[in-house]
């Protein structure tokens, strides 16, 4: 399972942290079912001058580690940057990318220093433009698997899609050239259903065919096999 626990949740006061009961049952609950929870830690906090504040954030990311220690051992630092937080905060992506590659190498080492066992995953990007982009301003050193999610725009085959066209080759390759990890998940990938009032989701989120169920049961069960022939480590849908 992955999911979100949200930074202005656990941190109210500046300095202090404190999770709920019910993430605490959550966490418990999984682990009690044998199920593996990938964390992903998101989102900003307007305690700060700058919501986004790299260190502040690798302080909470750490706390989250420590926390979690025997209970949680993969951590993902944000998601999809481009769409939450950063671009609007600091603009196009030659500004916004070198600031979040800055604050998941904090993040990153933060973790490690608490927790050398955990697992760190970077990026959790869904455009292949700027995974490219954090990948070749080194935040590949950060963690040890890069996340992407590998929505199929335009189209909704997913051997078709740009990941899985190689099997991950050309992913790898850029990693490794800039110091990054050659593990991929993908943490994210999904057929959407939706519809409301009679409007297909295509018109909402342009770029996304609407799905019957059964279409979306098929291109399921083709990205799990076709996941596991690149080399994932494992793949989630998302609803």
């Amino acid at each position: 399972v992955r999911d979100e626990f949200g930074w202005s949740d656990i941190e109210t006061v500046k300095g202090q942290y404190l999770t709920t009961p019910a993430m605490e049952g959550y966490v418990d609950g999984l682990r009690a079912h044998g199920i593996r929870f990938n964390l992903l830690l998101t989102y900003g906090n307007k305690l700060y001058t700058t919501p986004l504040d790299p260190d502040a954030y690798a302080h909470w990311a750490a706390w989250m580690a420590e926390h979690y220690r025997g209970r949680v051992d993969n951590f993902e630092i944000w998601n999809e940057p481009g769409n939450f937080s950063f671009s609007k905060q600091y603009g196009g992506s030659a500004k916004w990318v070198p600031k979040f590659v800055e604050l998941t190498q904090k993040a990153g080492a933060a973790i490690k220093a608490v927790r050398p066992d955990a697992t760190v995953l970077l990026c959790a990007e869904d455009g292949q433009g700027n995974l490219k982009a954090e990948i070749q301003g080194g935040i590949g050193s950060a963690g040890d698997v890069i996340a992407i999610h590998p929505y199929c725009h335009n189209q909704p085959r997913p051997e078709r899609e740009w990941f899985l066209r190689d099997l991950g080759k050309s992913l790898r390759e850029l990693s490794a050239a800039h110091g990054g990890p050659r593990r991929i998940a993908i943490t994210e990938a999904g057929w959407t259903t939706f519809e409301r009032n009679k409007v297909q989701y295509l018109k909402v989120a342009s770029g996304y065919p609407r799905s019957s169920l059964v279409h979306q049961a098929q291109y399921l069960v083709r990205m799990f096999l076709t996941a596991r022939a690149a080399g994932v480590e494992y793949a989630t849908s998302y609803d």
